[in-house]
């Protein structure tokens, strides 16, 4: 077995004059996967892919298709096989000369969430894969690792001797692909909880547009947001820079009342949230705490202000108030359950559905989000007008970590569900299930979803019959994918 720097020089050719002839790469349908296969088809190598496509994109075996060229290309041969199944991988390995080890299930939220899955495929499935490698005698097997295996150590910088708190299945399915992730299986992913000060995130991007996410009256508090997994995990306070301004919200209210702008906007593993000090029409001042739609939720509610039209718009909204106090009904219950796990006698406040107008450079739809008003008085502090519950809720309304995945209603289906209750035109695909529109104004009569990269094409898996090669060409009718259709 050998490490990530090992797979580097011997795929590069630093240890070897020759290269091996015929290498296996699992997972060549991800990110790293398809690097490496480029890497090798270039050097003239024979590659052969395993991949099940759960995490995998076929996009990006057609970029390497396109780069390296037909006659490369050729030297290819894909398994849509499962590691889980010792039957791909005995098919996989034969006559391979080194197997470079890339699949996997990541994210500590997935393995908490789906246990099983993730231990059959990261651990099961790397046994299935090194003992066929054994048997029909493979000279290296290189595999990788996750940062997940360092835990929670505090220190910036990742070094193999220091070992933190494993802090999921991930850690434990990753920690060199050889031990069991059963000492882990009692581990909980660290979200705020009620801790004294701010909980421990990772900042990401992920989008292109959010890189710096807009902190106002703050210094830029979000500039060199750093990829998911590679970055330690850090105390994020979004009040700091605001108490270091204005030592108490009281100090803040007496500068609203002079004209200044006291409030910070962000977000920290979850959808946009604000805090503002803002002032009643009696002069009494209150925080406001939000929270804001994001992930599934708001691309169904654009798709579905499309779809609405300009006369059906004003119902729309209420509808939409409506659905989002059923949704925290739901929620609420959820999020208090979780924080009680360290303040037993906490209790999650009711929070309000709230509108407001479109911002200047959005999609035209009105902002919707929760909320909830901290009273301010000279004793008041910062601190008091972070509730962890309305804290916690932008990660059910973003969903992209995973937490609440088992919660029904925060999926897309059930929102749908949910908003249809109310009058809300919710559309979904039927075959990919992302929420679509006919009505955008630039694509009148074509079923599209608010995504640059898929827009009207279905990403669903194609489901007709898939016709031969062709001899004399590289393309055939299936490269123009297929069309959403409304469930």
């Amino acid at each position: 077995m050998e490490d990530g720097l090992s797979a580097s020089r011997l795929v590069h050719g630093e240890r070897s004059g020759d290269l091996p002839d015929v290498w296996l790469v699992t997972g060549v349908a991800g990110f790293i996967g398809s690097h490496l296969l480029e890497t090798l088809l270039t050097a003239d190598r024979h590659v052969v892919g395993l991949d099940n496509f759960s995490t995998g994109k076929k996009e990006n075996l057609a970029d390497v298709e396109a780069r390296v060229g037909p006659e490369k290309w050729a030297r290819f041969r894909l398994i849509e096989g499962d590691l889980r199944s010792r039957r791909d991988c005995d098919a996989a390995v034969h006559g391979v000369d080194v197997v470079l080890h890339e699949a996997a299930l990541n994210s500590v939220p997935r393995s908490m969430a789906q246990p099983a899955q993730v231990l059959e495929t990261n651990s099961i499935g790397s046994v299935n894969l090194f003992s066929a490698a054994v048997d029909a005698g493979v000279s290296h097997v290189v595999y990788a690792s996750s940062s997940s295996v360092y835990g929670d150590v505090s220190s910036q910088a990742r070094r193999e001797p220091v070992v933190g708190e494993p802090t999921g299945l991930v850690a434990g399915s990753g920690d060199r692909r050889r031990r069991a992730a059963v000492e882990c299986k009692d581990r909980i992913p660290r979200r705020w909880r009620g801790q004294a000060t701010m909980p421990k995130k990772r900042k990401k991007d992920r989008k292109a547009s959010r890189k710096q996410a807009p902190v106002r009256n703050t210094p830029a508090q979000h500039a060199g947001m750093q990829p998911w997994g590679d970055v330690p995990e850090e105390d994020i306070n979004p009040l700091r820079d605001l108490a270091d301004r204005f030592p108490t919200p009281a100090d803040g209210a007496k500068a609203v009342r002079v004209g200044e702008r006291v409030e910070w906007t962000g977000e920290i593993d979850g959808s946009m949230m604000r805090h503002r000090v803002l002032l009643a029409d009696d002069g009494t001042a209150v925080v406001e705490q939000a929270v804001f739609v994001g992930g599934a939720l708001e691309k169904i509610l654009l798709c579905a202000w499309h779809q609405a039209g300009e006369q059906g718009r004003d119902s729309l909204e209420a509808g939409v108030l409506a659905a989002l106090d059923d949704l925290h009904a739901a929620v609420r219950p959820v999020v208090e359950a979780e924080i009680r796990e360290a303040r037993p006698n906490y209790t999650a406040p009711t929070l309000q559905s709230f509108r407001e107008k479109p911002e200047q450079h959005g999609p035209g739809m009105p902002a919707f989000g929760w909320r909830i008003l901290h009273q301010v008085d000279q004793d008041t502090t910062w601190e008091v007008t972070i509730d962890a519950a309305t804290w916690n809720s932008s990660q059910t309304m973003s969903g992209w970590l995973g937490y609440y995945d088992h919660v029904p209603e925060l999926q897309p289906a059930g929102l749908a569900r949910l908003l249809h209750q109310h009058g809300v035109p919710a559309v979904l695909c039927a075959r990919c299930g992302n929420p679509i529109t006919d009505r955008h104004p630039r694509w009148t009569g074509i079923w599209i979803t608010p995504d640059s990269e898929s827009g009207p094409l279905c990403g669903a898996p194609h489901t007709g019959l898939v016709s031969p090669e062709p001899l004399l060409g590289t393309l055939t009718d299936q490269d123009f994918g297929d069309p959403h259709r409304p469930g």
